[in-house]
């Protein structure tokens, strides 16, 4: 919570970074509700380096929805939306 803007993105964007998609998805969100008024204009920029497409449809809905700042901005919402339908049309290939 208290690692400067770019030392996060660094340490999200090295390859052997070794962890949960949600689990980073929720350090960013920790961090920026750590210090919200400043953050929250670089949150967008942090949530793109999630690979939201491998966290399963139904935990990203639960813990998406407990973020209520990323739903009034559409920026920061992009990357869980396009997700959705990442899921959505795998789950329709496999339906077919």
């Amino acid at each position: 919570m208290y690692l400067p803007f770019e030392r996060l993105v660094s340490m999200l964007r090295r390859p052997e970074l070794c962890a949960d998609e949600l689990d980073v998805f929720l350090a960013i969100v920790s961090w920026v509700d750590a210090q919200r008024p400043d953050r929250l204009p670089v949150a967008a920029r942090l949530l793109r380096l999630v690979r939201f497409q491998l966290i399963p449809a139904d935990i990203l809905a639960r813990e998406v929805q407990a973020v209520d700042w990323l739903f009034n901005n559409n920026e920061c919402m992009e990357p869980v939306w396009q997700a959705y339908k990442y899921v959505l049309s795998h789950v329709n290939k496999t339906n077919n």
